[in-house]
Order: C-alpha cells, then sequence, then structure tokens
C-alpha cells in the first residue's frame, strides 16, 4: 500500500516541483495553438486576400522593391538554393524559436519574463492583422510567375490536407517567420556570451528573410510589417526595464549573471 501510494504521489510531485516551467509550457502551447488554429478567418476571404496582395505589389512597385519574382525565379533555377531555403522556412521557425526560449527560461531566467511577453504580443497583434488585412502570399498570386517551392519540391507543404487544418493560408501580413527569427536574433546577440552566438543572431534573422521571398510565402512588405510587430512586442515585453533604463535605476542586462 505505501508503495502505490509513493508511486501515486510522484507525479504530482514532479508537477509540483516544475510547476512554473510547466505552465510557461501551457502558455505558450495555448498561444501556439491560437496562432496555429485560425483557419476558420480564411473562410470567405479569398477575393480580399488576393485583392490585398495586389495592393501590396502596388506598394512595392511604387518604391522600387518589388523584385519577389525575380528572387523567386532565381531560386527554382537552383536546386540545391530550393532543398536549403525550404529546410530553412520549414525547420528554423518554430524549433528554433522553442530551443531559444528553453535556453532563456534556463540560463538567463531574469530576462525570460520580457521575452516571452514581447513573444505574446507579437503573436496577438498578428493574431488581430491576420482578421483585420487578410493577404494571399505570393504564391497564390497569378501572371508573376511564382513558384511554390514547398508544394513542388518537398514532401512538406501548406497543402496538404493535415496541414490546412492548422493553417491559414491568408495570413502573409506580418511574417512571423521573421519577426520571430528577429527576436530569436535579438536575444542572441544580446544574450549570448560569445562571438558564434552573436554571428547565429546575425544570421538567422538574413537567412529566414531569403527563404520567405524565395519560397514565395511572402512579400518584402510582409517582413517589414513582421519586424514592427517584433518591435512593439519588445517595447511593450520590456517597457518596464525601459523605465528603469530611462530613471537610471538598472541596466537591461547585467554582465556578472
Amino acid at each position: 500500500m505505501k508503495q502505490e501510494t509513493a508511486a501515486w504521489r510522484r507525479p504530482l510531485a514532479f508537477v509540483w516541483r516544475y510547476r512554473r516551467g510547466l505552465g510557461e509550457m501551457l502558455i505558450v502551447f495555448a498561444v501556439m495553438l491560437l496562432y496555429y488554429g485560425t483557419r476558420g478567418m480564411a473562410i470567405g476571404q479569398q477575393d480580399t486576400a488576393i485583392a490585398n496582395a495586389h495592393a501590396v505589389i502596388d506598394i512595392e512597385s511604387r518604391l522600387g522593391i518589388f523584385r519577389e519574382p525575380a528572387i523567386n525565379g532565381w531560386v527554382v533555377d537552383h536546386r540545391l538554393a530550393v532543398l536549403v531555403l525550404n529546410w530553412i522556412y520549414t525547420y528554423l521557425h518554430l524549433p528554433v524559436l522553442i530551443a531559444f526560449a528553453i535556453w532563456v527560461y534556463l540560463r538567463r531566467p531574469t530576462q525570460y519574463a520580457a521575452i516571452r511577453n514581447a513573444f505574446l504580443v507579437s503573436a496577438v497583434v498578428g493574431l488581430a492583422m491576420y482578421a483585420l488585412y487578410p493577404c494571399a502570399p505570393p504564391r497564390f498570386i497569378p501572371g508573376y510567375g511564382f513558384t511554390d517551392t514547398l508544394a513542388d519540391y518537398s514532401a512538406i507543404s501548406y497543402e496538404m490536407h493535415s496541414i490546412q487544418l492548422f493553417y491559414n493560408p491568408y495570413a502573409a501580413i506580418p511574417s512571423l517567420h521573421f519577426g520571430w527569427s528577429l527576436l530569436v536574433g535579438i536575444g542572441l546577440c544580446w544574450l549570448g556570451r560569445n562571438a558564434f552566438m552573436r554571428a547565429i543572431g546575425i544570421v538567422l534573422p538574413a537567412v529566414m528573410l531569403i527563404a520567405i521571398i524565395g519560397t514565395a510565402n511572402h512579400f518584402f512588405f510582409d517582413a517589414i510589417a513582421g519586424s514592427l510587430v517584433m518591435g512593439f512586442g519588445l517595447l511593450i515585453g520590456f517597457w518596464s526595464r525601459l523605465v528603469d533604463v530611462w530613471n537610471g535605476r538598472e541596466v537591461l542586462y547585467d554582465s556578472r549573471q
């Protein structure tokens, strides 16, 4: 009887001991479910999303930055580039974000709450923008020669039935693929203690930008919007710290940690 009671209490003891970490995991997991469970937003939005994508193309054309067809065409002509960019787009998004969150939680705990809050704010703002301004990605726009590299050259595609259930096809603005890569990059450059980690922090957003454009999943405009949303998230996440810095009471990062 005592052994059965001990066995029954063990899982509860584990949960109690690691309750804070498990709670953080549940918060992030719930937000990710909300983020990826927005397919209902896409119902009846196709015409609006296509029209908004054409508006983005018009804006970029006027600014002289509408280079997505040329970049996507170059990528398609080089099979190695297709494979590399498909891999970056697929596997350097959520896995890297999760790994970064765990690293900050374990190694930079005093900075974790602010970074987590920045992530949560960016996710909420992104969801609101998806609802208010549905926008189709370049691969859905005919007449410009875009190729969906994930669908044509990868075993993983957003058009797969199993993925469509958890995917809003008209959630191009903002690009949180880029925005969250930027969050990780800034975090590594700020909190990393060696040149290697800071180099990763610089390279990661750069290669993700190339990937989202080269695979025809986003416009440059989407990446700019993702940067602004992430910047707003960081501002809110670090607001109290920024106020303290302004008042001269503390620094954002104590190198003695």
